[in-house]
């Protein structure tokens, strides 16, 4: 694995655990409830007609800290683009419908012309 892959999943498992949250994903939160199933039965109390067990790991996949390195070193995104871009995820996923702009445009005063 690469020394960024590795960093940037430290910090993820370093942030995950001060805030409570277990690491990786398959870990648990909220008790022994683990992260996908938790997610899962969120999305179907929102999308009841949806297949609420694939759209969690399809939400979850986004802040996989891999993907997030690959996306800002390799793919040239901005930490906020790559933010803005699961929020507009979670929110059609969640709401079946496009996010409004406010929810995916970078918060005033970060700098996306990378």
């Amino acid at each position: 694995m690469p020394t960024a892959v590795r960093s940037s999943n430290s910090r993820c498992a370093a942030a995950a655990s001060a805030s409570g949250c277990a690491w990786p994903m398959t870990g648990s939160i909220m008790g022994t409830v683990p992260v996908e199933a938790r997610a899962a039965a969120l999305i179907a109390e929102a999308r009841p007609d949806a297949d609420a067990d694939y759209l969690a790991y399809a939400v979850l996949a986004g802040l996989r800290g891999d993907l997030v390195d690959h996306l800002t070193q390799r793919g040239g995104m901005t930490l906020e683009r790559v933010r803005a871009g699961v929020l507009a995820h979670t929110h059609a996923v969640l709401t079946g419908s496009a996010p409004p702009a406010d929810l995916v445009s970078p918060p005033a005063g970060c700098d996306d012309a990378r």
